[in-house]
């Protein structure tokens, strides 16, 4: 699975074309294929819109590098843990996979952003116009679960420090933990069992598949400490450093989407190629982290 990053690093020239046919050399030698996620789609289609019309070749170029790397799309996140690690049914909830390819080569093969945007490319009825690029869609969503995430952090570091979260606000502002023993306090329920079998809970409520106030069944318990180890790390570095170090989660949304493509990781089969060293540092003790490689490395190896 590819990054987001390595498809814009394309676009820029940092990843030749030679490297893009080194890639596909690898991949077929390997019978594996390139994937690609919907966080993609929607980090790079934010920027299809009118009020970035003069963009619109180099995000253009960029899509173009998912058509060249990718012959699959991966499932939203959500409905990924959804049917891997709780083996719930997903039904039919946002986009398919199949959307996401398609999606990604009409964007790739239309050179005319008006053409895009006035309806001129037949898509399903002209819902990728209607949708996707007047409107802005692409846009407010990724508008609304960056902040949704902000809240959410922001909120994390007060239920776990309740009932001392009125300790640590300063005039509204962000959660910081500066008292000594509020900052052990915190640092030692983030590497409690306690922690790990709330956030797995919460997990499972937010994908839908229990409800407020249950516990998860042992399976579920199991698949969910091994397969998302990754992606609890990762959580657990950002509160961590909200609360000691004043890191802002305003400031560095994108985060959503960082810890969001450690879901992935499930999958015992797929390596994570990225250009993100922040995302190393975020899982440093997490056990996949040799399935997290660069395009070079990855290319090497």
């Amino acid at each position: 699975m590819f990054d987001t990053n390595i498809f814009l690093d394309v676009q820029r020239g940092k990843i030749t074309q030679q490297q893009v046919a080194t890639a596909r050399q690898k991949m077929a030698s390997l019978s594996a294929y390139g994937c690609v996620s919907p966080l993609s789609l929607v980090e790079l289609g934010s920027h299809i819109c009118d009020e970035e019309k003069d963009k619109y070749e180099s995000y253009r170029r960029a899509f173009e590098a998912i058509t060249q790397l990718c012959d699959l799309a991966l499932l939203d996140p959500e409905m990924f843990m959804r049917r891997e690690i709780f083996a719930h049914p997903i039904g039919e909830y946002g986009l398919s996979p199949e959307d996401t390819l398609k999606i990604s080569q009409v964007i790739a093969q239309t050179r005319d952003y008006d053409r895009l945007a006035d309806g001129q490319v037949t898509m399903w009825g002209n819902i990728l116009s209607r949708v996707f690029i007047k409107t802005g869609y692409l846009k407010q969503f990724r508008e609304k679960y960056e902040m949704q995430y902000v809240q959410d952090m922001e909120e994390h570091v007060l239920a776990i420090l309740t009932p001392d979260h009125k300790e640590i606000r300063e005039g509204g502002g962000l959660p910081n933990v500066s008292d000594q023993n509020l900052r052990t306090k915190f640092a030692w329920f983030l590497e409690s069992d306690d922690f790990e079998d709330v956030f797995y809970r919460f997990t499972a409520i937010r994908v839908n598949v229990c409800l407020l106030g249950t516990t998860l069944n042992s399976e579920w318990d199991r698949q969910a400490k091994e397969k998302l180890a990754d992606y609890c790390a990762a959580y657990k570095w950002i509160l961590r450093k909200i609360a000691e170090a004043g890191y802002n989660p305003e400031k560095n949304k994108n985060d959503f989407n960082d810890i969001h493509f450690l879901v992935y990781l499930a999958d015992p089969q797929l390596t994570f190629v990225t250009h993100d060293g922040g995302i190393v540092r975020k899982i440093e003790k997490a056990p996949h982290k040799e399935r997290i490689q660069s395009f070079t490395e990855w290319i090497a190896k």
